[in-house]
């Protein structure tokens, strides 16, 4: 079941959801709207990237003020700002904002879903410019929304404890 606005604030008052900082005009008819974060994490070129061996260096930068542009053709890991919480009860989907989608902004590649059990994670996006013009992005622009799902029964597994990319922070986004 896809919860709706009503439900995410039921949610959220039960700590099954919990969203730091929370804004509530955020929440929206069935998703909570994710705003970017100041850091961005940009891959180094290698020779190679062996894919039994993913881990990668990255430069780290903060968005200034005046943003951060994104050239056609670019690709870079971002993090939400908000650090998102869930229980066990509960799962997530990240999904695209049709605004970014149609400019050329892609904020999410791949990792859209959201484990249960998830504690305290700025979730990664992986951003690219697949449009023709450069794109200015800025620190706290909306840039995903999470649409949060009700699990029949309760998972076993708790990715907080087991999951790969557990707690992930400003401080890391590398490949494990």
């Amino acid at each position: 079941m896809v919860l709706s606005d009503s439900d995410i604030k039921k949610f959220l008052s039960s700590g099954d959801i919990k969203i730091d900082p929370l804004d509530q005009s955020m929440i929206k008819g069935g998703s909570y709207t994710f705003t970017l974060n100041n850091i961005l994490f940009i891959p180094k070129r290698q020779d190679l990237i062996d894919t039994n061996e993913t881990k990668i260096e990255l430069d780290k930068i903060e968005i200034g003020e005046d943003g951060f542009i994104i050239n056609p053709g670019d690709f870079l890991l971002g993090q939400t700002k908000e650090k998102l919480s869930i229980s066990q009860r509960l799962a997530c989907i990240l999904d695209s904002r049709t605004t970014l989608a149609r400019i050329g902004l892609n904020a999410l590649q791949g990792s859209t879903f959201v484990e249960p059990g998830q504690a305290e994670s700025h979730e990664t996006l992986e951003i690219s410019n697949i449009g023709k013009s450069p794109i200015k992005i800025y620190s706290g622009m909306k840039i995903v929304k999470g649409i949060f799902l009700l699990l029949n029964t309760e998972a076993k597994q708790d990715y907080s404890e087991v999951g790969t990319y557990k707690k992930q922070s400003n401080a890391d986004v590398s490949s494990h």
